[in-house]
């Protein structure tokens, strides 16, 4: 169950729902009755109401763009910047919690002395750009980032914490390759935007799982 609230759809919480039909227990009806509430009653509301209340890909089609303070913004087929007033039809799962200025320069600490770094920075700043718009798996040819350094206190702890702080908690995971055959471990993944790991094995990233989890496919697991 989700319900638009602070400028995105939320997903409510199991247990808060059920804690709505406790307000129904008691209740009187009809000639000096009184409503019981039971586990079975609940669990028979609910998955009643889970059917009345679906919208077959809901989320599937929405307008592509970054849902953030400022609005939501969307590039138009001339590279130009729209911005517009929050709606429901917008279909966003997540608001970052900053506002929209160009001016603003993506870190330059970690790339200082390298002659592309301009290069390196404009490709974090469409790394970070797809995850805010939810798109990494909707890519022609979709594909996951390893940072490699060869010594320590490189910068990669800081790109990834970077991402993490703008990236809204509840849309980002930290699963491991090998765990990706894990079942319940995976299923956080359907509502991830960016997933991150501090380490990486050679038999996680070359198993058939790995891709399907990179490319967004269905998975066995």
């Amino acid at each position: 169950f989700y319900i638009y609230k602070n400028n995105y759809w939320n997903r409510l919480d199991h247990n808060d729902v059920r804690r709505t039909l406790h307000t129904f227990n008691a209740l009187p009806y009809g000639d000096d009755k009184f409503y019981s509430l039971t586990k079975d009653n609940a669990n028979s509301i609910l998955n009643e109401l889970s059917v009345m209340c679906e919208v077959k890909h809901f989320f599937d089609d929405k307008p592509q763009g970054i849902n953030c303070l400022s609005g939501f913004i969307q590039i138009d087929d001339n590279g130009d910047i729209l911005i517009e007033p929050h709606s429901p039809d917008h279909k966003q799962r997540f608001i970052i919690q900053a506002s929209y200025n160009p001016h603003i320069a993506l870190i330059d600490g970690c790339f200082k002395e390298d002659s592309d770094k301009q290069q390196k920075k404009d490709f974090l700043g469409e790394l970070l750009g797809c995850a805010a718009l939810g798109y990494s798996t909707h890519l022609t040819e979709p594909k996951a980032v390893i940072f490699h350094g060869e010594k320590a206190e490189n910068g990669k702890s800081q790109i990834i914490n970077l991402f993490k702080t703008l990236l809204p908690s509840e849309v980002v995971t930290n699963i491991a390759p090998k765990d990706f055959s894990n079942q319940e471990k995976i299923a956080h993944l359907s509502y991830s935007v960016f997933n991150s790991c501090a380490e990486l094995s050679a038999n996680a990233i070359t198993s058939n799982i790995f891709k399907e989890v990179i490319t967004g496919d269905e998975t066995s697991g």
